[in-house]
């Protein structure tokens, strides 16, 4: 009897080992995880900063995501050397995995330009619906105001203009900055690079996007 009692309590025993192992070891697994998660989060979330602050009052979501992720990845980074001190005689190497991961985000936050790519991102999302009021303009005849353009008007503010020498202009602004700043993107039916008093603006940065088309930044 008293066997079967000792034979017993060291089943329980090697029971309940085994659960608190299973329940620590996921540990590493699962900070790995997030770290994970938050970087695709955080890449995610610049690359697509022109979609995610349209209509957001512009300077204000894009200050939210830039300095959001830049808080958000020192956090995780720091985070990630705690628990590399605190397990890493139990875990050994695998708990430096979440630190490395962790600073692998903040050193790409730096080094990737995610500013060109979200303009490019942004071009070509919504390159259709801007070539469809493009279009309308220039097969309705006289240029109107674009808020006369209702049934193909598109998420962002636009102005439209005749050059001297007939051609058509119309600027589609993507991003508001303080003040007078503001950017986007300029067809011109001609091939010329936009002028500096094309809608009022002193242009500080022109990028030619394709034929027609081009990247602004003025004030």
């Amino acid at each position: 009897m008293s066997l079967r009692v000792s034979d017993s309590h060291h089943v329980k025993i090697n029971q309940m080992k085994k659960l608190l192992h299973l329940l620590q070891r996921p540990i590493n697994i699962s900070y790995l995880r997030l770290c994970i998660g938050v970087g695709v989060f955080i890449f995610i979330s610049k690359v697509f900063v022109l979609q995610l602050t349209s209509g957001v009052g512009d300077i204000l979501g894009m200050l939210f995501i830039d300095f959001g992720t830049l808080i958000l990845a020192v956090a995780t980074l720091i985070g990630s050397l705690i628990f590399a001190v605190r397990y890493f005689k139990r875990e050994g190497i695998k708990a430096l995995y979440p630190l490395c991961v962790s600073l692998t985000t903040c050193v790409l936050l730096f080094v990737i330009p995610f500013g060109a790519i979200a303009i490019d991102i942004d071009f070509y999302v919504h390159l259709n619906d801007r070539e469809k009021l493009i279009n309308e303009i220039q097969g309705s005849g006289p240029v109107r105001q674009a808020s006369e353009y209702k049934n193909v008007l598109t998420r962002d503010r636009v102005s439209i203009e005749r050059g001297e020498d007939g051609q058509i202009n119309v600027f589609f602004v993507v991003f508001s900055g303080i003040l007078d700043n503001f950017s986007g993107f300029i067809y011109r039916s001609d091939t010329m690079q936009p002028k500096r008093n094309d809608f009022n603006c002193d242009y500080f940065e022109i990028k030619e996007m394709r034929e027609h088309w081009f990247w602004v930044a003025c004030n």
